[in-house]
């Protein structure tokens, strides 16, 4: 059986009437203005932020990945994580999926997690959540163990 770790893959961002994506649209617009007018001063700041407290050396990791890539891209694919809309494809998911999801995360409250499992009860795959006591956006480096022992609970099963 195939089983899909959902990762890092939230579907909107944007919070809506009845759905909450963990920004306002201002929220958003600000954070693209701030990329675009200085991207090396608000690399480390947003890495900082999206990691968590706590974790002083994943935020330094995720900072210099970002600071690695060129702004004008880097800028695009911000832009296209923040403003896309893919929720219509989650009901045609048809691999069961996994979704992992941070007790204090940042970025996505839990009620996306639980959203994308909803949405997809109906297809054919179905998804499971498992949340992971610990704060960021990024379990795989926040909390890496508990992140690995999920990945083999999943492997094993299948």
């Amino acid at each position: 059986m195939l089983n899909r770790l959902q990762r890092c893959t939230f579907y909107r961002y944007i919070n809506e009437d009845g759905y909450e994506g963990g920004f306002e649209p201002a929220d958003v617009d600000a954070m693209l203005a701030a990329a675009g007018a200085d991207f090396a001063a608000w690399a480390p700041r947003f890495a900082e932020a999206v990691v968590g407290p706590g974790h002083p050396s994943a935020a330094a990791r995720f900072a210099k990945q970002l600071g690695a890539m060129r702004p004008d891209a880097a800028l695009r694919v911000l832009r296209a994580v923040l403003t896309s809309d893919l929720r219509a494809v989650l009901p045609d998911v048809a691999a069961r999926c996994t979704i992992v999801h941070c007790a204090r995360d940042a970025v996505a409250p839990l009620a996306v997690a639980r959203y994308m499992q909803r949405a997809m009860a109906g297809s054919g795959g179905g998804a499971d959540t498992v949340v992971i006591e610990s704060s960021g956006h990024f379990p795989q480096l926040t909390a890496p163990e508990e992140f690995v022992r999920v990945l083999e609970a999943i492997l094993l099963d299948h």
